[in-house]
This record gives structure tokens, sequence and C-alpha cells, in this order.
């Protein structure tokens, strides 16, 4: 069906085992924690952004999904983070705040194995050496939903008191690093961790009114809202009831994303499906049968087109491209004009046969050309040789699997307040 997220994993290996094709994932417009996903991304085959989109998608994520990324992990870690530089900014023991709340960082992660909690734990394969600690990844969230009073670096916590002045001047007050209202953390935190990644109600119920306060209007805030329990096996926003079930702005939102995650995976299948063409061609042979796989794959991507065929007519891409050059006001006029010419393709239903369009090949090659250089799959043969298939293939779901996980976290917290 349109709405589904299929991931592949049909294409063998010779010498056994399958290659997993997982969906696109997403990154945020912060270009700190742009870096550190795009590290992630390449960690995982597949989930490369290969035709230039990427901005696009991440305006989509940012304006569904506030102060959300695709590597982190549970809710609680909103709160551990704060009280570890907390405690940090507390302590006499020498070097500084950064330092020591690194390291204890570190430290917090034996303390949440020898407590059998490794579900979305930071640093379960890698313990102590995990290169990314959660404050780095949950930094840009901690600013966003103003549990950080303001947006400083982990160098500058700990500072001296700031005094601010108030809208009408004649208000001074003293503020810290971190919200006045913070939950307090267990008594025996950070050496015990009492529910380890549960949240107590007070704590869900606080970080609900953080977000809800810093992200009116968004999905994200719909659905924490609501009294919905999300479905577990939603695996895209547009096929979650509590996300389509809002106001007219919400669902306009989920709407566009749907129809924008339609299209570009045509886009993304043909890429794939020339990279196999040109793969099987020069007799590289780790892969068994690519061509045919995507080929196949690229069929039934058209099939569920001509399913949404009479959305995809009705969609307005201007409304699309105003929500977009919103959060991202820098996507480059190449970019849009790929874009449109691609979607297009696709609302005229020439994209149903893109595998034999010689115009809609070559788009798709040159707009790769442009964007990968010298590192392209279709001209560098080295780059080729590595290739394990799933070169961006698969369904945009905007950060939909972390964002599923977080808000059940909090759902699941708000319920102990009748335990």
């Amino acid at each position: 069906m349109a709405g589904g997220v299929r991931p592949a994993t049909n294409v063998g290996r010779k010498r056994g085992g399958t290659v997993s094709l997982i969906a696109w994932m997403d990154t945020s417009p912060d270009e700190q924690r742009r870096v550190r996903e795009i590290v992630a991304l390449f960690a995982d085959k597949g989930t490369l952004d290969e035709l230039g989109i990427g901005q696009i998608r991440d305006a989509f994520s940012d304006c569904m999904f506030p102060g959300t990324s695709t590597i982190q992990t549970r809710a609680r870690y909103l709160l551990f983070v704060p009280w570890i530089y907390e405690r940090s900014a507390k302590s006499s023991a020498k070097g500084t705040v950064r330092r020591r709340g690194e390291a204890q960082e570190r430290r917090f992660i034996t303390t949440m194995k020898l407590a059998n909690q490794s579900e979305g734990l930071i640093g379960r394969q890698a313990g102590v050496n995990v290169k990314t600690l959660p404050s780095a990844i949950y930094w840009s969230a901690l600013v966003r939903y103003g549990i950080l009073t303001s947006p400083l670096s982990l160098d500058q916590i700990g500072s001296p008191a700031r005094l601010v002045t108030g809208a009408d001047e004649l208000v001074d007050r003293i503020v810290g690093d971190w919200s006045p209202t913070l939950p307090a953390p267990p008594p025996t935190f950070p050496q015990e961790v009492e529910g380890g990644f549960d949240l107590t109600a007070e704590e869900a119920s606080w970080l609900r009114d953080r977000i809800m306060l810093a992200a009116p209007g968004s999905v994200l805030t719909h659905l924490l809202r609501s009294d919905a329990t999300l479905s577990a096996d939603s695996t895209a926003p547009w096929n979650e009831p509590a996300c389509t079930d809002g106001d007219s702005d919400t669902t306009s939102i989920v709407h566009h994303a749907e129809m924008f995650s339609l299209a570009m995976e045509g886009a993304a299948l043909l890429y794939t499906l020339l990279v196999a063409e040109r793969y099987e061609e020069r007799k590289f042979t780790s892969l068994v049968e690519p061509t045919s796989y995507y080929a196949d794959q690229l069929k039934r991507w058209a099939s569920d087109r001509q399913e949404s065929s009479d959305q995809l007519y009705r969609w307005s891409t201007k409304k699309m491209w105003r929500m977009a050059y919103d959060l991202a006001p820098r996507i480059g006029a190449p970019t849009r004009q790929f874009v449109d010419q691609w979607i297009q393709a696709v609302v005229s239903g020439r994209a149903d046969d893109a595998a034999n369009d010689p115009g809609l090949r070559s788009m798709i090659a040159a707009r790769e050309s442009m964007k990968k250089g010298n590192q392209s799959r279709l001209t560098n043969e080295r780059m080729l040789a590595r290739w394990q298939g799933a070169s961006g293939q698969g369904r945009l779901v905007f950060r939909w699997p972390l964002v599923k996980r977080l808000v059940t976290d909090i759902k699941e917290g708000l319920a102990r307040a009748g335990t």
C-alpha cells in the first residue's frame, strides 16, 4: 500500500547473508547535531541522501517533531543530562564542569548496564568508550524545549549565574543554567537510577508541558495532548491514527510529508536501479541480481503511486514549498528544480515507467553526479565496487520510530499517576 514502509532485505550477498535495506533516516537543521547524525548515517548502509533532498526532509521533520533527532533514544535522557550537569557544577572535584559531567556520563553507562537497562542505552555496545555522549545528542533538544535556560555550550555550563533584565527593564532576575522547575533526581542518582528509563508521573507531566509550551501547533504537541495510545505497528506518521485526527494544520503537514515521501521514493529507487545496472555491467558479483530486484521494487512503487494518484493530483506543492522554505530558507534553486521536475513526472504518471524513460534516467544520473562529484557510484568504479545495495532506497519516515518511542515513554509515565 502507498502508506507502508517496506524495508527491503532480499538482495543477497554471494557468500551468504542479506543486505539490510532500511528507510532514509532524518537529521535536524542544527549544524553540530547535523554532523553527528551524518556520521551515524554513514554507519548504516542504505541511509544516505544520494540525491540531495536532506534539507527538505529535515524541514518536514522539524515542523512535525521539533527538538527531535534520529540519534535520540529515550525520553528520560532529557532529565538525565541536566541532573548530571547540575551535580557536576556543584562538585568540588578537579576539572571543568564539562569534563566532570562527561566523566559522569560514562560512569552512568555502567550504572545502567548493571541495572539491566539496555533498551535505548547510549553506549550499550561501546560502553564507557562511546564516542558520542548523551549530552551531545540531546543538547539541541534541551535548548529547544527550554530545559536549558539559554543556548549555552557545554563549555559554558556552570559559569556564574547570569543577570537577566526583565522585559519592562525594571525587573532583573538571576537565572541558572537549567529550568527552575526541573524535577529533582531520584535520591540515589547517579549511583543508582530508580525506574531506569521509566519516567515517573511527575517527570512525564513536566516533560509533556515543556514540549507543548515550546512547540505549539506541532504534530508532536498534538500527540502529547491526545489521550490515544500510539499504534505499535505504525511505521510512518500518516499511518498512525493519532497523527491524522488533529486540526487542519497538523493533518496538512502530515499529508504533505506523506506525498513527498511517496514521490521521492521513486527517485531513490530509480537511482538505485541505475547503480545496480552499472554494478552488473562491470561484472561485480558480491550482490546477487540487484538489477532484477530493484526493477521489481520500482514496479511496486509505481503500483503504490497509482493507488494514490488522486491524492497526488490534488496535492499543492506550492503550499509544501512555503512550509519548507519557512524552516529551510537555504534550499537551493537546483534542488527545487530537480524536485519539481520529478514530482511533475510522478503526478502525470510518466514516472511509472521510469526504468525505461531516458529523460528521467538522465535526470537522476545528473543529479547524483552534481551532488557527489567524483564520488558518484555511476562514474567512480572504486565506489561502485564497494556498493552494498540500498543507496538511499526506502520511504522517508521523518524520525517516526524515534518520535514514537519518546512519546510512548511520556505517555507511559503519565499513566503511572494512577498506580
